[in-house]
């Protein structure tokens, strides 16, 4: 298996477009080797993790910088445990 697979698409409504890309983690993540991910990407990552938080989702950390990856992000699970990335490309 791939350390990196990755498919994307858009979604536009309302003149504002997110990015969904579905992707392999690495076995130096902090979740499951590769187990699937859906990202979805935002400028508003710490506004996503606050109003997750505020309706009670139970997050294990807090965003953070990848340095890695040039991206600020977190990751949740949802009620069937496939992992969701928010994150944020940063400017280089």
């Amino acid at each position: 298996m791939k350390k990196y697979l990755f498919k994307s698409f858009n979604l536009t409504k309302n003149a504002g477009t997110v990015s969904i890309y579905f992707s392999y983690s690495s076995p130096n993540l902090s979740i499951s080797s590769f187990s699937s991910i859906i990202t979805l990407v935002t400028e508003n990552v710490d506004e996503v993790y606050n109003k997750l938080i505020n309706k009670g989702l139970k997050i294990a950390e807090s965003p953070k910088l990848n340095k890695k990856f040039n991206i600020y992000h977190f990751f949740i699970k949802d009620p069937n445990g496939y992992t969701i990335e928010i994150q944020r490309f940063l400017e280089e």
